[in-house]
């Protein structure tokens, strides 16, 4: 499961950053791209690391 996770959030990176390099130029496609690899990222650490469940809880 975690390297379906993995391959999905590396595609959805690719997508976002290539839909907003037409839309608001080179700039602020690598921002919007930097963004959303950190929040991917940030995702998949969440999910490897819910050992105990505590992100299912809220």
């Amino acid at each position: 499961m975690a390297q379906a996770l993995q391959c999905q959030v590396a595609s959805a990176k690719d997508d976002f950053a290539s839909e907003n390099e037409t839309v608001h130029g080179d700039l602020a496609a690598k921002m919007y791209g930097l963004a959303a690899h950190n929040l991917a990222d940030e995702m998949y650490y969440r999910f490897l690391n819910n050992k105990g469940g505590e992100y299912d809880k809220k």
